[in-house]
């Protein structure tokens, strides 16, 4: 299309040259024919315009087809950020809890530990201070020497059990007065004690059968009291006191 209206534009100046080279000389001194030039081009044949196919032979000139629409390259589109939305305001109640008071429960009495419940102080003699340990290990010893008296009073071993008896022991159970005070206390009468082997054979074998060992009293640092409970009651069976490192039988208060 550029190129034929090239041709046109040509064709036209090629036009208007001829005309006013073929003019008659009047006509450019006489300003008064100025009229004419007005009027119609003068009769002279226009040059025809050359055809753009016979001009420019190797040109075709085809129909330009519709431009295909090429769409945009689409931007990429990244990945869209995600906004946290605010948080939702909580709806305030219209009316308001009320304040929960905590009931305090009486604080539980803490266990002592098995190092400090070792340390606990049982009792304690002008400054001699028996630990639940010491209290511990005098029972074990305690129990061991009722098995021993246990087995000596069920079989009647007379020599044996003198081995657990103190000095004292010994003379009070083999003074007269002591033995008649203890025949009269006797629940079978008509049976007159007269030595510590009468003692043994009348009075401690019948009364001291299965003795076991509920608990233990000490008296001093060095004498415990053994105690059975039997019927919701303490007895008291036997007392022993620590001599030179060893356990012996004590004679009670008469």
């Amino acid at each position: 299309m550029k190129i034929f209206h090239r041709y046109l534009f040509l064709a036209f100046i090629i036009s208007v040259l001829a005309g006013c080279s073929a003019a008659p000389p009047s006509v450019k001194e006489e300003p008064a024919q100025s009229e004419a030039v007005t009027t119609p081009a003068p009769v002279v044949e226009p040059v025809k315009e050359p055809e753009p196919k016979e001009a420019m032979p190797s040109v075709k000139q085809e129909p330009a087809k519709p431009a295909v629409p090429v769409k945009p390259a689409e931007p990429k589109q990244e990945a869209p950020v995600r906004k946290e939305d605010p948080p939702a305001k909580a709806e305030e109640p219209s009316v308001k809890p009320e304040p929960v008071i905590e009931k305090k429960e009486p604080a539980a009495k803490v266990k002592p530990a098995p190092a400090e419940k070792k340390q606990e102080v049982i009792a304690e003699f002008e400054g001699v201070t028996i630990t639940k340990e010491t209290y511990d290990l005098t029972k074990t010893e305690m129990e061991k020497i009722v098995e021993n008296l246990n087995r000596i009073t069920a079989s009647k071993d007379y020599s044996q059990w003198l081995k657990f008896l103190s000095e004292d022991y010994k003379q009070q159970y083999s003074q007269a007065l002591t033995l008649q005070k203890v025949s009269e206390a006797l629940p079978v009468k008509g049976i007159k004690l007269k030595s510590l082997r009468d003692y043994f054979t009348y009075v401690f074998v019948p009364s001291r059968q299965n003795v076991r060992v509920d608990d233990i009293k000490f008296v001093s640092p060095t004498r415990v009291d053994v105690i059975m409970k039997q019927a919701n009651v303490s007895l008291l069976v036997y007392g022993l006191e620590n001599i030179d490192g060893t356990w012996k039988l004590i004679p009670p208060k008469l």
